[in-house]
């Protein structure tokens, strides 16, 4: 039987063939896996820097939050202050009663609308008609926007007050055509109005 021999550089060459096989055996079972760890762990590590970031500036936000949060709150608390606890109409008409009087008109309907459930306060139309002159009209309307708990005008419809005996018609079509209405002259304002309050707590 031959005996194969192999020279000293043969045998060198080999060594250094098997060393690198093992080192990439090593590689593919023990080290391939670890660096693939090592970069997924990396990508986890920097998603959840950016989370800890945004988190931070989250938190470095929340006073300013609070501080216009708060503000609002004192807002809204300083107008419930002038909302009664309920809408009473009785307080409405007196009101828009001393309106009238200290402007010189003449209340003539004075008609609370079904009211509107806003969750955080109620909303009352009424439906008020009064009479008298342009200025008067006009005064009645400055007086009554002072009001603590008013809204606004939701309608306004002003025309000349049907006189008793006369040209009612002649009277109307004179408005119709957007002729200012003489000082002296006697109108009628329809006007629906918009008030506050808030609703009753369950």
């Amino acid at each position: 039987m031959t005996r194969f021999k192999l020279a000293k550089r043969e045998k060198i060459l080999l060594g250094l063939l098997l060393v690198v096989a093992a080192g990439a055996l090593v590689y593919c079972f023990w080290l391939g896996g670890a660096v693939n760890k090592f970069f997924s762990t990396r990508q986890t590590l920097a998603a959840q820097q950016a989370q800890l970031a945004q988190a931070e500036k989250m938190a470095a936000d929340l006073p300013l939050y609070e501080t216009q949060n708060q503000a609002a709150h004192r807002k809204l608390q300083a107008l419930v202050v002038n909302f009664p606890n309920k809408l009473e109409a009785g307080k409405v008409l007196l009101r828009l009663e001393g309106c009238a009087r200290q402007n010189g008109v003449r209340l003539q309907v004075y008609q609370p609308l079904a009211s509107v459930d806003k969750q955080e306060y109620l909303e009352l139309p009424v439906r008020v008609v009064v009479a008298g002159t342009y200025s008067q009209i006009v005064g009645f309307l400055r007086t009554m926007e002072g009001l603590p708990n008013l809204m606004g005008i939701r309608t306004f419809s002003i025309q000349p007050e049907v006189p008793k005996q006369g040209s009612a018609a002649k009277a109307q079509s004179k408005t119709s055509l957007g002729v200012k209405p003489t000082e002296a002259q006697p109108l009628t304002a329809d006007i629906t109005v918009l008030f506050y309050g808030t609703g009753t707590k369950k």
